[in-house]
């Protein structure tokens, strides 16, 4: 079984890159970072912060997109993500 997506909350880059793999877009908003990961169905966003100077950016937020017209909950944006990582 695949974890919720509330699973990413606080997790470190690492251990989100072992989880999902490369984003295929990363952008430095400061103080964020935010990673872009998108299946056929969805986009998903994760905003990984730093808590103070020098810590290691963790997860915070995340917001999934259905792209196109059909809706796709969370966890299906997150489970397919997973899924294409698993293949690869």
């Amino acid at each position: 079984t695949y974890p919720e997506p509330a699973h990413l909350s606080g997790l470190d880059r690492s251990r989100v890159l072992a989880l999902l793999g490369v984003p295929g877009l990363k952008r430095h908003d400061d103080p964020a970072e935010i990673w872009l990961y998108q299946t056929r169905a969805c986009t998903f966003h994760i905003f990984l912060y730093r808590a103070a100077k020098g810590d290691a950016f963790k997860v915070r937020h995340f917001e999934t997109r259905a792209r196109g017209k059909d809706r796709v909950s969370e966890k299906a944006c997150f489970v397919g993500l997973m899924k294409a990582h698993e293949r690869r």
